[in-house]
């Protein structure tokens, strides 16, 4: 069977691409080894943020007395809500496969092998079938990476993926690793009552993001009970009586904590198994393509996680857009000028742009505005009323160079400054755009108001 395009990896990259060709008129062919969505959909974004949601709200739930609502008992209902969650992902599976069928897209359930390029072996369970295509994209994804830690393989260590099909609730969890996926556990563990603790090696948790973020999530997670290490590094994990033994070293310190798991989330690796036979250019952090997602060999594009320049669904979803494009001709390029990042903690966390420190770095002088929750009406109203908005621009023209926020839905909120990034946009143009009230919306606002030094809502 012969194709226009074929498409290796059915995730938010690869089936966002499918579709779109598809609707472009090629014929495309779209293999997946595993459940149509991916990593996002099966085992990650869409799993967690059910999890998340429930753990805010059952926290929410334990306010209501303050709200005026009256609530005898509330208790944790792990196995309902583990339903809850594979009856959501059923769904988006299901959209997804009656999107990629409206659309003309040939869909294989099995485990692809670049042959040539222009050639794909697919391995189903009983046998084996050759396609060819015109055009190749390469959207295998990533897979947890494991450290090597002494003990890494006991039982009860969970990778990322593993911890979201737990049968009953663990009493107490360490993390290793406190970036993106780390907190969102922390979190959610923690609001149902698991004693938890992150480690992390670096100097601060979630590292990437902006300096003052990173400083003011620890506050929360360490208010809410969460024991927080940083500058440690865990040197093996043991058996015990009471389940493991994480060994941590911390400030040249050798400290022990009994846990009954532990969760590994120090990040990705590429997953290069369907391309191991093609001499496609790469390094360890994934596949080398060019801003128009084409790899060495012309016909052959890579995009998602195998690419390794950031490992986000919404990236994945675009880079295949602009792979998509460039087979049928349209000359687009790849921008990550503006690249929205997001954290579902309680508070959540959104960023998008350079961070302060990277700002002073390549500007020297910059602007920067600050406006709390805290002075805003809708927070108040929710009883959510902590965090900022923090907006950075260089000096000049007031250009907005970066955008960070931490408190309630900001991980909505970031859209807009995504857009102003985008656009290039002022301090002067996002003062000038009206703003609904009462709305969270505004705190972006009136931070652009303090950096120009017009505050409104905030004493100077």
């Amino acid at each position: 069977m012969h194709y226009d395009v074929a498409i290796i990896g059915g995730g938010p990259g690869g089936y966002v691409a499918a579709i779109y060709l598809g609707k472009k008129n090629k014929k495309v062919a779209l293999i997946e080894k595993g459940e149509l969505g991916g990593t996002c959909l099966n085992k990650g974004c869409i799993p967690t943020k059910v999890l998340s949601h429930s753990a805010e709200f059952y926290s929410s739930i334990r306010k209501a007395k303050s709200f005026g609502i009256e609530v005898e008992s509330t208790s944790i209902n792990w196995e309902m809500l583990m339903k809850y969650k594979e009856k959501v992902i059923k769904t988006l599976q299901k959209g997804v496969e009656n999107l990629l069928r409206a659309n003309g897209v040939n869909v294989y359930s099995g485990e692809a092998v670049l042959e040539s390029e222009k050639e794909v072996k697919i391995l189903f369970n009983d046998r084996e079938q050759i396609i060819t295509a015109d055009n190749i994209i390469l959207a295998c994804g990533s897979k947890p990476l494991k450290p090597p830690i002494p003990g890494i393989d006991l039982q009860g260590v969970l990778t990322s993926e593993e911890i979201l099909n737990l049968r009953e609730l663990p009493s107490s969890l360490a993390i290793i690793g406190g970036g993106v996926i780390g907190l969102e556990m922390a979190f959610i563990f923690n609001s149902f009552g698991v004693k938890t603790t992150v480690i992390e090696m670096q100097d601060r948790l979630i590292p990437n993001f902006d300096r003052e973020i990173s400083e003011e999530i620890k506050k929360h997670l360490q208010r809410a009970g969460i024991n927080i290490y940083v500058n440690s590094k865990v040197l093996k994990i043991e058996e015990n009586s009471s389940g493991l033994k994480v060994v941590v070293e911390s400030e040249k310190e050798i400290r022990e904590y009994a846990v009954e798991k532990i969760l590994v989330s120090v990040g990705r690796k590429p997953d290069f198994s369907s391309v191991v036979k093609l001499n496609i250019e790469k390094n360890e952090k994934g596949i080398l393509v060019n801003e128009r997602m084409q790899t060495n060999i012309k016909n052959v594009y890579a995009i998602g996680d195998i690419v390794g320049k950031y490992q986000l669904a919404h990236v994945a979803s675009h880079e295949g857009i602009v792979a998509a494009k460039n087979i049928l001709g349209e000359n687009e390029k790849m921008d990550y000028k503006a690249i929205p990042f997001c954290v579902y903690s309680h508070p959540e966390i959104a960023s998008v742009g350079m961070s302060e420190d990277e700002a002073k770095r390549i500007y020297g002088e910059i602007k920067v505005g600050k406006f709390p929750f805290i002075a805003n009406g809708r927070a108040l109203t929710l009883g959510q009323n902590s965090g900022f908005v923090k907006i950075i621009s260089e000096p000049k023209y007031n250009e907005i160079l970066g955008v960070h926020m931490i408190g309630p839905n900001v991980t909505e909120l970031i859209s807009e400054a995504v857009l102003a990034i985008k656009l290039e946009c002022t301090a002067e143009e996002l003062v000038n755009t009206v703003h609904a009230h009462p709305t969270l919306s505004e705190v972006t606002m009136e931070s652009a108001f303090d950096l120009l030094g017009i505050p409104i809502h905030k004493i100077n």
